[in-house]
């Protein structure tokens, strides 16, 4: 049986541009109706939109220069899927990421979003990958409980691997804040169609405990799946354990992720256990500049005498610069509160000669110490915080002097001075 790196005629240049020309015209076709579709459904909550969230639409470039010890496995982001074995020379690396989040409808009780992206690398041994799609996610809120549906849609190709495919994903989430932790349910569908005419369907679950204090989140996400194939080879189970958590100090913000797979497959030989680390740290220069360096390494090994497990090692690094087209551009006017989630506020103020700035706010007991904001650019302050429906009151200590930072409401304190208000609902 030949591996699926193999190069026996079906994965030539010709196959793969009718395929392509096929799968694009699909890909279009399918892209236009999710658009319209959407549009229809969305189009009552567009004005309201417009009222409740100024600021909702983001996107960026990332373009990057590194290295990669194997860029076979970089031309195969989203899945083991083929289990392609074709190992590269270490190459130089130029990337290319574009990403955006475009918010239909966002509100205390519901959100719509679109997210189309575009990834691509290119290296300096003349191989190169392309991976092009959109994401979809609405979400409803009630309290503590929210009803997540997502969806994407979008395709990949590569010079240097086998794993040219049109992909889509469904997935239905449910969950629940319970103090500082957030439980979280899903039920997912995957499908892949592949250039040498192979049809996956993956089918599965996926449970995860998130926490975001503030400065640090992270989270723990263990998912059960099976993937069923039309090639028997390809049939297998696989489960995965992530543990991921990111951060904000100051101008700097961080990542780092490390995810462990194992895959029973059920016919082939080829039982193996892979192992995936990331990280990124980025410094923010500006509203619209960012610096950062990221980094991956990956290993995959045999299990159970699975003779044809992929194995492999990889290390990888690219070092680059962040644009923000669409900057949150502030002022020592603005409001001082952005909603960033379902009853999460970003509390931000500025101080350019303030060596110390604290949030006293009622739903923090008006404890100063549960307040400290941090550093976040030239003389801002800033930290999210989670704040319970209701009117609430809050101020700004500034080098233990007390401040009423800007705000859409106002509210006597009864010492002759005013609290700024914030209503949540």
């Amino acid at each position: 049986m030949p591996s699926s790196g193999s190069r026996d005629g079906r994965n030539s240049p010709e196959t793969v541009g009718r395929w392509w020309r096929r799968a694009a015209s699909e890909l279009c076709g399918s892209l236009l109706s999710v658009a319209v579709s959407t549009a229809v459904a969305t189009a009552p909550g567009l004005s309201a939109r417009a009222q409740t969230s100024e600021r909702a639409h983001r996107a960026g470039v990332d373009i990057a220069v590194g290295g990669d010890s194997n860029p076979a496995l970089a031309a195969n982001p989203r899945d083991r899927a083929r289990m392609d074995s074709t190992a590269l020379a270490p190459a130089g690396t130029l990337a290319v990421d574009v990403w955006s989040r475009i918010a239909l409808v966002d509100q205390e009780t519901g959100s719509v979003h679109l997210s189309p992206y575009f990834t691509a690398r290119g290296f300096s041994s003349g191989g190169a990958y392309v991976d092009l799609g959109t994401g979809a996610l609405g979400a409803l809120v009630r309290g503590p409980l929210s009803l997540e549906a997502g969806a994407t849609l979008g395709g990949y190709a590569a010079t240097v691997a086998v794993d040219n495919a049109l992909y889509g994903d469904l997935s239905l989430a449910t969950a629940a804040a319970i103090g500082p932790l957030r439980l979280r349910a899903e039920g997912y569908a995957r499908f892949r169609s592949y250039t040498e005419d192979q049809l996956d369907g993956l089918f599965g679950a996926r449970i995860s405990v998130l926490a975001d204090h503030g400065r640090v989140s992270w989270g723990a996400h263990l998912s059960l799946d099976q993937r069923r194939s039309n090639a028997p080879e390809a049939r297998r189970t696989e489960l995965g354990a992530t543990v991921e958590a990111n951060g904000v100090e100051g101008a700097w913000r961080w990542l780092a992720a490390t995810t462990v797979y194992t895959r029973w497959f059920d016919t082939a030989q080829r039982d193996g256990r892979e192992w995936l680390l990331r990280g990124r740290l980025e410094r923010t220069l500006n509203a619209r500049l960012g610096l950062y360096l990221a980094v991956q390494a990956g290993r995959a090994r045999a299990v159970r005498g699975g003779e044809d497990a992929l194995r492999y090692g990889r290390a990888a690094a690219e070092v680059g610069v962040s644009i923000r087209l669409h900057p949150i551009e502030r002022t020592p006017d603005d409001e001082s509160v952005t909603r960033v989630g379902p009853g999460r506020y970003r509390f931000a103020f500025h101080a350019p000669e303030a060596t110390e700035v604290v949030l006293l706010a009622d739903f923090l007991d008006w404890d100063a110490e549960r307040g400290t904001l941090s550093p976040a650019g030239p003389g801002w302050f800033e930290g999210t915080f989670d704040v319970p429906a209701g009117h609430h009151r809050y101020r700004m200590l500034v080098d233990g002097v007390p401040v009423t930072p800007a705000a859409r409401a106002y509210a006597e304190d009864g010492f002759g001075g005013r609290d700024a208000v914030l209503v949540v609902e």
